[in-house]
């Protein structure tokens, strides 16, 4: 099957990113949907880097790419779903121009379970350049669901209103996705789509809902009412939740758009969130909400060493938003320890107003278990990456720590059952010089965390690192299947 591809309008980042050294780079991630006569599917986009690829000429002056894309779903390690298709680029002029990204979007309908999607690229101009994603995901049962339930958040690139039957068109709106959740400064509107499921025998049909949907931030939960939207529904077995904000003065930061129904006593019923990250440099913290705050009288005028002071501001950086770390930059620089206590006390005002001391008591517990357990002969635990993934996202509910097993660098696996409304998401630590508590990053299945595709290899291959593109890739293939291979991704899939 071929398919020519979609030219998408913005340079993207991704929910799912591979970018090899001289690889195939693209950005992946997937959608769950409900067709109410076949079912739960998922939508899949694929956007391929036109940069990373090869064009050949087809033609006097017209050149294009041309991609081989392999989807697989398997369950219990068996093939339930495949599709294989060439996958070509716009036709550019000059091999010289700019590449642009371009798009595959494909569906999948699955009964309700929990599968893994791989995904195999193939640059049909140059065969020796692969990649790979291994993607695991879960399809909940509907009939199961509550009475209300929706579909997962399709961030919106382009749309417009069409009538159509193609992968591209819904309720009749004509969608070019945007594949990510990441917003950088020249991107000016969030448009999203999403779908809200009635269970038909949970309501009457002439019951009255208030659908609201609003930006708040994600590490308060705080809504920014400059952004918030509401509209009257009612009971139909799929509403469409289709809309945009004007994000040009959303300053950095991580936020979610969340989506609550409420009845007609006002009862939150409902509520959906979706992580997504703005970048806009130009729009930094609200100075005024800060100097509008005093700390006098407060514990953070308690701290009166200018040296502690600094220490826990910088401390705050796994917690903060990009805003607020760039303020602390600023405010480190300088000697005013009456701004310091300022921003202190409106930092953990505006997570708890009710008791922020409270809040920072228990953070400072956390900071200080973390400096004590991952604290190396440079760095406080804190500065590290395990020290920032346990106050950014807590205790793990498994810890695997392997020191000693043949051919591998120490490592450790830390396994959270739930985390941000995901399932089983894990981070792999590693000491790459075998130096004291010098624990390094080296994967995770965790969004805005780092995805290393050939993190099995890093692992093993001390004496050796990486190599050559040839070496690389041989390695990969044979370590998946080798004694080690097989005994570290058993610990990975089971910590």
């Amino acid at each position: 099957m071929k398919s020519i591809a979609i030219i998408l309008l913005a340079t993207l980042s991704a929910i799912q990113v591979f970018a090899q050294k001289n690889l195939i780079q693209a950005s992946f991630y997937q959608v769950p949907f409900y067709h109410q006569t076949e079912g739960p599917y998922i939508e899949t986009y694929t956007s391929i880097f036109g940069n990373s690829i090869h064009f050949k000429e087809i033609g006097s002056n017209q050149f294009q790419g041309d991609i081989e894309v392999l989807y697989l779903i398997s369950k219990d390690s068996t093939i339930v779903d495949y599709k294989k298709i060439n996958l070509r680029s716009p036709i550019l002029q000059s091999d010289s121009l700019a590449k642009p990204n371009f798009l595959d979007v494909q569906r999948f309908f699955l009964p309700a379970g929990t599968y893994t999607l791989t995904l195999r690229m193939i640059d049909r101009i140059l065969p020796s350049d692969t990649t790979r994603l291994d993607y695991p995901f879960t399809i909940e049962s509907h009939d199961q669901m509550g009475a209300i339930q929706c579909s997962g958040t399709q961030w919106v690139e382009h749309f417009e209103a069409e009538e159509g039957e193609s992968i591209l068109h819904k309720n009749a709106y004509k969608i070019i996705p945007y594949v990510s959740n990441f917003f950088p400064a020249n991107a000016n509107q969030l448009s999203f789509y999403k779908e809200i499921y009635f269970h038909p025998d949970s309501f009457e049909g002439t019951e009255q809902f208030l659908l609201k949907y609003y930006i708040e931030k994600y590490e308060t939960q705080t809504p920014l009412t400059a952004y918030n939207q509401f509209k009257r529904i009612s009971v139909k077995p799929v509403q469409v939740v289709f809309s945009k904000f004007d994000i040009s003065k959303l300053a950095s930061g991580n936020y979610t758009l969340v989506i609550d129904i409420r009845n007609k006593d006002n009862e939150l019923i409902f509520s959906n969130r979706s992580l997504f990250q703005r970048s806009n440099p130009g729009v930094g913290l609200a100075i005024d909400d800060v100097q509008a705050v005093s700390a006098e009288s407060t514990f953070a005028s308690r701290i009166t060493s200018i040296d502690s002071l600094k220490y826990y501001l910088d401390a705050l950086y796994p917690i903060s938003a990009v805003n607020e770390v760039q303020y602390v930059e600023n405010l480190l620089r300088t000697n005013d320890i009456d701004k310091m206590q300022q921003f202190f006390f409106y930092f953990w005002n505006n997570r708890n107003a009710e008791n922020p001391e409270k809040e920072w008591l228990i953070y400072k517990d956390k900071l200080d278990r973390v400096n004590l357990s991952y604290s190396t002969q440079v760095r406080k635990g804190y500065q590290t990456d395990r020290g920032r993934v346990y106050l950014s996202y807590g205790e793990p509910n498994v810890v695997a720590r392997e020191r000693y097993l043949p051919d591998t660098l120490p490592f450790e696996i830390w396994q959270y059952y739930e985390l941000e409304g995901f399932r089983d998401r894990k981070f792999l630590f590693y000491n790459p010089h075998r130096q004291w508590n010098t624990y390094e990053l080296l994967h995770s299945n965790m969004i805005r965390e780092l995805k290393n595709e050939n993190w099995l290899l890093q692992l093993y291959d001390y004496y050796n690192p990486l190599g050559s593109t040839e070496s690389l890739k041989y390695d990969l293939k044979n370590l998946r299947n080798s004694d080690y291979g097989m005994r570290v991704l058993r610990l990975w899939d089971n910590p």
